[in-house]
């Protein structure tokens, strides 16, 4: 239950100090390039720009991730990126492996490439771009258990005298899971990029994953201060109708970009992310005792519904003076976001016991109204950024943001949120060798938190 509007948003405060090896990238790109030759040569060890953290299709190093970086979630923070752009994603895994290229997790001295960080971390998301050749791969998996097994295939190719790319997917999974527990899964992307001159460039991209007859994992609690006995694993004891049906998650967008002058690049992106549910369920063993006996509850939930559209226009002007470099940018960034959940019933089927598969049937369930919790949020920024050759960078951002969130529930006053805070960060970088890299930042960031 909600008890003040405080706690829907947090403002945080990160001030970092620390020496880093390897020398920090001076160059920055003013059309990115996605050119690649094959689907093998992509490497997330030798792709890393450091140990904080990156991922290529399903590998992953470093120490962070979208979903965790210093003890929080970039992506529920509001933190992720896709092609450098604000993007607000609703799924549960984050983008697509499919349409995506890398993750790269920028903190601490890598995230001083991005002129707007934020405290906890930015996940950038660069997307998988057409190349100049034509290349088709198939991916086939099995396991780890009997019933795992799935198969992808992915194409790309330039078309139309290469001012127009593509790059497709189509992919199906049925996966078992250590509980025994099975679901079934296809996705289908989609991603055109048109160049109409050298200096311009429009990519729109569609990714769709289909979830369903997902059985669930059945969670145990104890009655006290002790282990439940052991089980068979390999014993699936949920109940085949208590299963999470027909998840969508869903994501298109499209980015502008080009150079307006020597100086001046625009960018723009606008984008949609969507996780539904048709029915959910939880299966909870609670009170579990020392012989196995546990009292049965089965929970279900009204379809709840994640939808956001989120998008950012951004100016970068880049101007030399002899040995120093100047980057100005200036962003303007919002985001529209709707949930709804709640509403949930739960049914007692007396004792059970963990571990045995023991069927009983379905009750008509009595589902109440659901709450809606909806978010609007812009913000606009500066920041500029000073290149000393190879001495070191200074950087300096601020940003005014403008935040409302309301919460309806069932038998409750509506719960507003709001703030307009002022938020700032600042970084010096000094290059003392090729090898040693000193810097000191400061970040204030407003990020979203959830509701208990």
């Amino acid at each position: 239950m909600l008890k003040k509007p405080a706690s829907l948003y947090k403002i945080h405060k990160a001030s970092k100090r620390a020496t880093t090896l390897g020398a920090m990238a001076l160059a920055v790109a003013m059309m990115p390039v996605g050119a690649y030759a094959q689907r093998a040569s992509e490497n997330v060890v030798t792709s890393a720009e450091d140990a904080f953290g990156a991922s290529i299709g399903d590998d992953d190093v470093g120490l962070y991730n979208s979903d965790e970086a210093r003890g929080f979630s970039p992506k529920d923070a509001g933190n992720m990126r896709l092609e450098g752009l604000y993007y607000d994603s609703q799924r549960f895994n984050g983008f697509g492996d499919q349409l995506s290229q890398s993750t790269v997790i920028r903190v601490g001295l890598s995230a001083q490439s991005d002129p707007f960080p934020a405290p906890t971390g930015i996940a950038d998301i660069r997307l998988r771009l057409p190349g100049d050749k034509t290349i088709t791969s198939l991916t086939a998996s099995y396991g780890p258990y009997g019933s795992s097994y799935g198969g992808q295939v992915d194409f790309e190719s330039p078309l139309f005298g290469k001012k127009l790319g593509t790059v497709l997917s189509l992919g199906s999974e049925q996966k078992e899971l250590d509980f025994r527990g099975i679901f079934h899964l296809i996705d289908f992307s989609a991603l055109f990029q048109w160049t109409p001159t050298d200096n311009a460039e429009v990519i729109t991209f569609v990714q769709q994953e289909k979830g369903f007859h997902s059985e669930l994992k059945p969670l145990i609690f104890t009655g006290g201060a002790y282990l439940p006995p052991k089980i068979d694993r390999s014993v699936f004891f949920g109940q085949d109708w208590a299963r999470r049906e027909s998840r969508t998650q869903r994501d298109y967008g499209v980015i502008a970009r080009g150079l307006i002058s020597n100086n001046w690049r625009i960018q723009a992106g606008a984008f949609n992310s969507y996780n539904g549910l048709e029915s959910d369920f939880a299966v909870f063993y609670r009170n579990t005792q020392p012989d196995g006996t546990a009292d049965l509850e089965i929970r279900k939930r009204p379809p709840p519904i994640l939808n956001s559209y989120s998008g950012e226009a951004r100016a970068t002007g880049i101007f030399t003076e002899g040995s120093r470099q100047h980057t100005v940018n200036f962003s303007a960034r919002g985001r529209l976001v709707s949930r709804t959940f709640g509403g949930d019933d739960s049914v007692a089927f007396g004792q059970a016991p963990i571990g045995i598969y023991r069927p009983v049937p379905e009750p008509t369930y009595t589902l109440g109204p659901e709450s809606v919790d909806k978010v609007r949020q812009g913000t606009l920024g500066a920041s500029y950024a000073v290149i000393f050759g190879g001495f070191g960078k200074v950087s300096a951002s601020v940003q005014k943001s403008f935040y409302r969130r309301n919460v309806t529930q069932p038998s409750q006053p509506l719960v507003t949120s709001k703030t307009n805070p002022w938020l700032y960060s600042g970084s010096i970088a000094a290059y003392l060798s090729e090898d040693i890299t000193l810097y000191a930042s400061y970040t204030r960031g407003l990020e979203e938190s959830g509701i208990a």
